[in-house]
């Protein structure tokens, strides 16, 4: 059994696996997955391949489907699935669509890629029947979980039930067929994990990460076959010429070469945020401004309490194809707020300054935090006061103009939540001296501003 890994169509290993070997052999095909990684510095270990491979692959819900094809797919070779290695497994799913620019190819089919196949438009019924399935996958996950389950992760498809999909000409959505990729991804709310009114918060709050100069992926709150869902656009995809076309992603986790277990805070040895920071002073394209973009994405987390803001929800675009040195910050993801939620406090996944708690998250802090992470403090400081000081405005900002445009079951449970978010925003810019440290135009007006020149 051999798998063939592809970065942006390019050969660049073949692994020999089957029959749960522990080490399969592998056979380096020239520098291009070396590159493509900002955090393997062009030396990867083999341990550190591994983990960048589990990071690619579904989680929860969906890992139970991956894992069952998985495991009908080995069983026919007399390999057991649950003594399998992850090379295993992702040669049984060698056709999956993986995130970025990452693709697979099993040597016995002969090593020619298939073309896309297109797209099946679905009906709003079988729309929803599909969402009631992923909610149902992701349901059952999570009792695996509570029982020792499978406990892989997985960036851009996160923990919750999704679809993944692409819009087609007229509005319709539609599932990629073979290899055509999709563009969208459709998380359903009404689950017992999720908080009410989940997808209109998420939609404000990633609308307003843009009125404050933070890259967000397009999100919106949609009612579908009577199910309240989450639209978010895929960071990792592009339309050219007609076409989608894969740009290579990672998430923050990946390019940090670790496991699964460091997705969230951890008390032996993590640095925090320090990783995230040294990899975009290091290979971005301009370090300053993606610097200063990680400093405003935390302090946009303080102000409207973001409790998941983990090494999964924080993506690395390569902006060049197989080039370290040509990474930025994704446009965020999965970001929303935690206020308005009896009993779900702010609580940060991971430390700001040795703070977990968001509102906690002070001067002394935001300094701890730069010394930590060999930043400059005034600067850091400079960027966290303008932040806090234009979020409420950012946020109320969003919350009008998401409330012309998305669809709610329960208006009312959203509007109770913005409001609280805004307060607490309101709060935490009093708490960081909310004075203005440099005249600047607001980013809610020069947001304001850019939308109507788009329009003309």
């Amino acid at each position: 059994m051999k798998l063939r890994w592809y970065i942006h169509g390019q050969h660049c290993l073949t692994v020999e696996t089957g029959g749960g070997r522990a080490l399969p052999e592998i056979e380096w095909r020239g520098e291009t997955l070396r590159r493509v990684s900002a955090g393997w510095n062009r030396t990867p270990e083999r341990r550190i391949m591994e983990h960048w491979l589990e990071g690619a692959m579904p989680e929860n819900g969906a890992a139970a489907t991956f894992r069952q094809r998985a495991h009908d797919e080995l069983a026919r070779r007399g390999i057991d699935v649950g003594q399998g290695t992850i090379h295993d497994i992702a040669w049984a799913n060698a056709d999956w669509e993986y995130p970025g620019a990452i693709h697979f190819e099993r040597a016995e089919d002969g090593g020619k890629r298939k073309e896309p196949d297109g797209y099946l438009t679905l009906s709003e019924a079988d729309t929803g029947d599909r969402l009631r399935q992923a909610a149902d996958e992701a349901d059952v996950a999570r009792q695996l979980r509570r029982h020792g389950g499978p406990k892989s992760k997985s960036a851009l498809s996160g923990a919750q039930g999704k679809i993944a999909v692409h819009f087609a000409e007229h509005g319709q959505v539609a599932l990629p067929q073979g290899r055509a990729l999709s563009t969208w991804i459709l998380k359903v709310e009404n689950r017992p994990d999720m908080w009410p009114g989940e997808a209109g918060v998420e939609s404000v709050c990633q609308r307003a990460l843009t009125y404050l100069d933070i890259e967000a992926a397009n999100t919106c709150a949609r009612i579908m076959d009577g199910i309240p869902v989450i639209v978010s656009e895929r960071t990792d995809r592009r339309i050219e010429d007609g076409r989608v076309v894969a740009r290579h992603q990672e998430d923050w986790l990946q390019a940090f070469g670790r496991s699964s277990g460091w997705k969230y805070q951890r008390d032996d040895g993590d640095s925090g945020f320090a990783s995230l920071y040294a990899i975009v002073r290091r290979y971005a394209v301009d370090p300053e401004r993606e610097t200063r973009q990680v400093t405003r994405l935390l302090a946009a987390a303080c102000s409207m309490a973001n409790g998941d803001l983990h090494r999964k929800n924080v993506g690395l675009l390569h902006a060049s194809p197989n080039d370290p040195f040509s990474v930025k910050l994704a446009p965020a993801y999965d970001f929303s707020s935690q206020c308005g939620v009896d009993g779900a406090g702010d609580e940060l996944r991971i430390d700001i300054g040795g703070m977990r708690r968001a509102w906690d998250v002070d001067e002394a802090r935001w300094r701890a935090l730069a010394d930590r992470c060999r930043l400059n403090p005034e600067h850091v400081l400079d960027t966290v006061r303008e932040t806090a000081r234009d979020a409420p405005a950012a946020l109320a900002a969003a919350r009008d103009e998401c409330r012309e445009r998305d669809e709610y079951r329960d208006p009312d449970i959203v509007d109770k939540r913005i409001e609280a978010t805004i307060a607490a925003a309101r709060r935490y810019a009093r708490t960081m001296g909310g004075r203005r440290t440099k005249k600047t135009t607001r980013p809610v007006q020069r947001a304001r501003r850019d939308d109507r020149d788009q329009q003309r």
